[in-house]
């Protein structure tokens, strides 16, 4: 289930912005076509294309849209999606098990740790975290 395990301490922040860029994109594709599609009369071709389009857009908006959200919960608590599927597998119960992380910093300081220090730079694919991907802080 994992990916080869590519996505790691350099790449974390292009995986992270990859998955926003596309559920913006598609979520914004999905709309301006449902708006398009009510307000304007097209020939029946293009309304049937239109309608593929809307219906393979909305498809990946329902799978992309979620797993964002759901990296961006790991992004804020410092987690690893590993690190998540081990958690759940060995709690015991406890919801304070999947709040915090040894590595959990704080928020701020969790978002930097994978986006890069500059919050000028964190939506823009340059840069990245500072360290060596060794050693990290824990609390």
């Amino acid at each position: 289930p994992w990916l080869g395990n590519t996505i790691g301490f350099n790449n974390h922040k292009f995986f992270y912005l990859f998955l926003l860029y596309t559920s913006s994109a598609c979520t914004l594709l999905g709309i301006s076509v449902l708006d398009l599609l009510v307000k304007a009369t097209l020939p029946a071709l293009s309304t049937f294309l239109l309608i593929g389009a809307e219906g393979l857009t909305f498809l990946l908006s329902v799978i992309l849209v979620p797993f964002f959200i759901f990296h961006t919960w790991l992004l804020v608590r410092n987690m690893t999606t590993i690190e998540f599927c081990e958690m759940m597998r060995s709690r015991d119960g406890s919801e304070e098990d999947l709040t915090r992380s040894s590595y959990d910093m704080g928020i701020f300081h969790n978002i930097c740790s994978v986006l890069g220090d500059n919050p000028l730079l964190w939506f823009a694919p340059v840069g990245g975290p500072s360290g060596d991907g060794l050693r990290f802080p824990a609390r």
